[in-house]
């Protein structure tokens, strides 16, 4: 039983934080649907000045197990896609458009729009002029646009969410992993 408190405790400690940090998990359908909470990285090492800051849709298993995103095989597939461009690493910008995973669906609109504050004030902190969008969801939180990931991919968008920011949309690297999604990672490495 005491490890089912901690478990308690901790994910209710990471939704403390992460209200600090501008998110609304009060009003969030995934404060309820998300059995870890929120993703919150250890150590955030950003760039003062990031050329470049990559979004991606939310955490996986293995970013909740880690506390860092885009990590594991999915980090691995974007590192690759970025080292092609001479891009390491540490000289980009991480983060998620939502901070919690989910088993089950929810509402992503309103789940962005209480994460909002949060990943605006990130992006304004960071600096950086460019968003690379690993998918659909972070696409559409940064452009009002409509349709998937496939008709926008390669961008450069107009950010209507952040005006001034410009948004690479491109495959999120966990669809380049699946069985079906492996003809699309030179895809992804092509439009980033």
């Amino acid at each position: 039983m005491g490890g089912a408190a901690s478990n308690q405790q901790g994910r209710l400690a990471r939704f403390a934080s992460a209200k600090k940090l501008g998110c609304k998990c009060d009003d969030c359908p995934m404060s309820k649907a998300s059995a870890f909470g929120p993703v919150l990285p250890r150590q955030v090492v950003r760039p003062a000045r990031a050329a470049l800051a990559v979004q991606a849709e939310g955490p996986g298993e293995t970013e909740e197990i880690q506390t860092e995103f885009l990590c594991g095989p999915t980090g691995e597939a974007l590192d690759r896609a970025l080292l092609k461009f001479g891009i390491p690493r540490r000289s980009l910008h991480l983060t998620n458009t939502l901070l919690c995973r989910s088993e089950e669906p929810v509402d992503f609109a309103l789940a962005t729009k209480c994460c909002w504050p949060r990943l605006e004030r990130e992006h304004r902190k960071v600096g950086s002029q460019w968003i690379l969008a690993l998918g659909a969801q972070a696409l559409h939180s940064l452009v009002k646009v409509g349709g998937g990931i496939f008709k926008w991919c390669g961008g450069p968008l107009e950010s209507t969410a952040l005006p001034g920011k410009k948004v690479l949309p491109t495959f999120h690297p966990a669809f380049c992993l699946r069985p079906d999604g492996k003809s699309y990672t030179a895809i992804m490495a092509i439009h980033i």
